[in-house]
């Protein structure tokens, strides 16, 4: 069941991230057709805006899923492998929270451009709360992956844990 979930997680991340690579890439290719005819597609980067952040939040939880974000671990590869899976354990749990906190604190202003009503001024008039909700969904995707991640960590016992 948590393997389904955890799958969905990762797939949703996905899908965000290569409709928002997509559409950035529709729109831009547009826009240079249109200028070469002399019609830009006038919301081009103001909507390809949106769509970057579409692509950076919500691709972090795939790319979690992958281990495919950066890490530096010069520090931590000194240390005996039951420590280092220790400090891994407690520096992804404090990561996992901070990235659910992050995650409700960036919907605050989504929440409360909603609630106003507020849209773009830029030309296309799209309620702001919709590629401000962006942020929130994928920083809530990747902290349930990294959720999966811990709960994986600590179900594996190693012999070097017990002793």
């Amino acid at each position: 069941m948590a393997r389904r979930w955890r799958s969905a997680v990762a797939g949703l991340s996905l899908v965000i991230g290569g409709l928002a690579t997509i559409g950035m890439t529709a729109l831009i290719v547009a826009d240079v057709i249109g200028r070469y005819f002399g019609r830009s597609v006038l919301v081009a980067n103001e909507l390809s805006g949106y769509a970057l952040v579409a692509l950076i939040f919500g691709g972090l939880a795939y790319t979690e899923a992958g281990g495919r974000h950066i890490a530096i671990t010069t520090a931590i590869e000194l240390l005996p492998a039951g420590a280092r899976r220790a400090v891994d354990r407690v520096v992804l749990g404090l990561a996992t929270v901070f990235t659910a906190w992050l995650a409700w604190f960036s919907l605050l202003p989504a929440r409360q451009d909603f609630e106003m009503g507020t849209r773009s001024i830029a030309g296309s008039g799209v309620p702001l709360w919709i590629p401000e909700a962006l942020i929130p969904l994928g920083l809530a995707l990747l902290a349930i992956e990294m959720a999966f991640r811990l709960a994986d960590s600590l179900r594996s016992v190693s012999p070097a844990d017990s002793a």
